[in-house]
C-alpha cells in the first residue's frame, strides 16, 4: 500500500521544532559574550579579594603563632614560619626544623608568594632575625604585603618601596613601575574584621586537630580550609585589617597525666558548640558592628570620679595607635592620676570636661578629646550564659601536677595554684560559683577558649596573684565568638590582678559591672586584633601595676 505524503501543515508544524534560527543562535551567542567579559571577570575578582583576605590571615596568624612559641622558649627553642609551605616548625631553619612540632598553615593554591621566604623568631625576646617583606600575590594581580621588623609584624598596601624591598631580598620579583601596580589593593585605611576572625579561626582549627589528652604546647597541623570556605562567604568589598603581633607570651604545657580528664577534641568541640547554641538564636554578637570600634580599653561607669584610676607607678602603655582609651564616665575628674603614674596612647576619649585629674608627677601622653559622647555598652545584647550540661565539681589542682581540663560547668569553680601547669582544651568554661584562682607559680593557658564567671557571692572572683600566669585566646565562632573572658552582667564582684600575676590575652575581657582591680607588679597584656578589648565598668592601678594593648 502506497502511503501519501504528509500534509503541508505537518511538515510546517516538524520544522518549528527542528532547530534554531540564524537569529535566535546570533542572540545566544551574543548573551555569553556579555556574560564572559563582564560576569566571569567579576567571579573572579571575588573569588582572588577572598583568598588573597584568607592568606594575609593565615600568614599573620603563623608568624603570629612563632613569634609567641619563642618567646615562652617553647621546647627551649627558636621557632619559624615557612610562607610558601605554610608550616609553623620548630628550630632555626626549615631544612633543619624538627618535623614532629609542624603545624600547617596552609595558603590558598590560587596565592603566589615571593618576598621573605621564612621568618625565625628568637626565644625570649621573639624578635625576627631577618626582617623583609612577604608579598602576596592573587591571580588577578592584586597584592598584600606583609611587612616584619624589629617593631611587629605588619599588614600593609602595596607601594613601589615595599616593591623594591621585596625585590632586594628576592630577585625572582621583578621591580615593578607604579603603572603596572594593580589599581585596587588591600588598603591600611580600609580596616574590617575578616583578618582577625581569621586568624581565631585558623587558631581555633589549629587547637581542635590536637588529641585530647595533649597539652597545647604539642600542636599538630590543622587544615585552614574551613577558613577559606568561610572568607569567601565575605563582601568582595573587604579588605585586610592592619595590626601589629607584639610581645604576647604564652607558657609551654605538658601533655596531662591524668586520663580521667581526657576526652576527644572532637567532643569538646561538639560540646562547646552546643553550648553557645543553646544560650540564644543569634547570628551576630550584637546589631551594632562591634568589632569595627577602634577601642582597646572602654570604661562603662557613666558617672564616677577617677572611673579610670592611676596612682603610684601604675602605667597604661597603649602601642596599638588603633587601640583609643575610652571613658564614659562624664565626671570632671573621669580619669585620676597620682604618684608617678602614667598614660601613653594615641587618643584618650573622655565624656567628663576636663576629664583627667593629675597630681604630683602623674603624665599622659597622647591627645585627649575631652567631652565625647559616651560609647556605652557595645555588648550590651550579648544573652547571658545557660550552664553546659556537662557538669564538674570543683577543680582544685595544685603541687608540680600537669593537668589538662575540659570545657563544661565547674559547680565551685577553678582553683589553681603552687607550681601547676594547667591546659584548658577548647570550649566555654563556665563557673558556678567559686571564680577561678590562680596563684603562686601557676601557669593556665587555653586556646579557643571563653571562661565565664557566675558569682554567688562576693568572694567568687577571678583572681590572679602571686607569680602566677593567665594565657588565652578566644572561640572563633558562634554568638561569643572573639570574647575569652565573660563575668556575669548582673555581678560587681572585682576581678583582681596582683604581685606578679600576668593575664596574657588576645580576646575580649568583659566585666561590664565590675572594677578590674591591678595591683603590685600585677601585668596585663592585651593582643589587640580589631575584636580585642577590654570592657569594665571600672579600672583601677596601684603600685606598679602595667597595662599594655599591642
Amino acid at each position: 500500500m502506497v502511503q501519501s505524503p504528509p500534509s503541508v501543515s505537518r511538515v510546517k508544524q516538524r520544522s518549528r521544532f527542528a532547530g534554531f534560527t540564524i537569529l535566535e543562535v546570533t542572540i545566544a551567542l551574543g548573551l555569553a559574550g556579555v556574560l564572559s567579559t563582564v560576569v566571569f571577570p567579576t567571579v573572579l575578582n571575588y573569588r582572588s579579594q577572598s583568598d588573597l583576605n584568607v592568606a594575609v590571615s593565615t600568614v599573620v596568624q603563623g608568624l603570629g603563632s612563632a613569634r609567641i612559641f619563642a618567646q615562652s622558649n617553647k621546647h627551649d627553642s627558636v621557632w619559624g614560619f615557612r610562607v610558601a609551605e605554610g608550616v609553623l616548625f620548630e628550630g632555626s631553619s626549615y631544612a633543619g626544623r624538627n618535623t614532629s612540632s609542624d603545624v600547617s598553615f596552609p595558603l590558598p593554591p590560587s596565592i603566589t608568594p615571593s618576598g621573605l621566604k621564612e621568618a625565625i623568631f628568637t626565644q625570649i625576646s621573639g624578635k625576627v632575625v631577618q626582617g623583609g617583606v612577604i608579598l602576596l600575590t592573587a591571580r588577578n594581580g592584586l597584592q598584600a604585603a606583609i611587612v616584619l621588623d624589629g617593631d611587629g609584624i605588619e599588614v600593609v598596601s602595596v607601594t613601589q618601596d615595599i616593591i623594591d624591598i621585596a625585590h632586594s631580598i628576592d630577585s625572582s620579583i621583578p621591580p615593578v613601575s607604579s603603572s603596572s601596580t594593580p589599581d585596587t589593593v588591600p588598603s591600611s585605611s580600609d580596616v574590617t574584621t575578616s583578618t582577625s576572625q581569621a586568624a581565631s579561626d585558623v587558631t581555633q582549627s589549629s587547637v581542635a586537630t590536637q588529641s585530647a589528652g595533649t597539652s597545647v604546647g604539642t600542636d599538630n597541623s590543622a587544615s585552614a580550609s574551613s577558613l577559606a570556605s568561610s572568607d569567601a562567604d565575605s563582601s568582595t568589598q573587604s579588605s585586610v585589617s592592619v595590626h601589629s603581633i607584639n610581645n604576647d607570651t604564652e607558657s609551654s604545657t605538658a601533655t596531662s597525666q591524668e586520663d580521667t580528664s581526657v576526652q576527644s577534641s572532637a567532643s569538646n568541640e561538639a560540646s562547646a558548640s552546643g553550648n553557645q547554641s543553646s544560650a540564644a538564636n543569634s547570628e551576630s554578637i550584637t546589631p551594632i558592628d562591634w568589632q569595627r570600634q577602634s577601642i582597646g580599653i572602654l570604661v562603662l561607669d557613666p558617672t564616677a570620679q577617677g572611673a579610670l584610676s592611676l596612682t603610684g607607678n601604675g602605667s597604661m602603655l597603649i602601642t596599638n595607635t588603633n587601640a583609643t582609651v575610652v571613658v564614659d564616665s562624664d565626671n570632671a575628674s573621669a580619669i585620676w592620676m597620682s604618684g608617678s603614674s602614667k598614660i601613653t596612647a594615641t587618643s584618650i576619649n573622655i565624656a567628663g570636661d576636663p576629664g583627667i585629674y593629675k597630681v604630683w608627677n602623674a603624665k599622659v601622653v597622647g591627645t585627649v578629646h575631652p567631652g565625647m559622647a559616651p560609647t556605652g555598652d557595645p555588648l550590651t545584647d550579648v544573652p547571658a550564659l545557660s550552664p553546659p550540661t556537662q557538669t564538674f565539681s570543683a577543680a582544685q589542682i595544685g603541687g608540680n601536677s600537669t593537668v589538662t581540663i575540659n570545657p563544661g560547668t565547674y559547680i565551685g569553680g577553678i582553683k589553681v595554684s603552687a607550681n601547676a601547669h594547667v591546659t584548658l582544651n577548647p570550649g566555654i568554661y563556665y563557673l558556678q560559683g567559686g571564680g577561678l584562682s590562680i596563684s603562686g607559680n601557676a601557669v593556665v593557658s587555653g586556646r579557643g577558649v571563653m571562661i565565664y564567671n557566675a558569682p554567688a557571692k562576693s568572694t567568687d572572683k577571678i583572681s590572679i596573684s602571686g607569680n602566677a600566669n593567665l594565657t588565652l585566646s578566644p572561640i572563633a565562632s558562634g554568638i561569643y565568638a572573639g570574647i575569652s573572658m565573660y563575668q556575669s552582667k548582673a555581678s560587681t564582684v572585682t576581678m583582681s590582678i596582683s604581685g606578679n600575676g600576668t593575664l596574657n590575652i588576645d580576646g575580649v575581657l568583659y566585666i561590664a559591672n565590675a572594677l578590674l582591680d591591678i595591683s603590685g607588679n600585677g601585668n596585663v597584656n592585651l593582643q589587640c586584633l580589631s575584636s580585642s578589648r577590654f570592657i569594665v565598668k571600672q579600672l583601677r592601678f596601684s603600685g606598679n601595676g602595667t597595662f599594655n594593648v599591642q
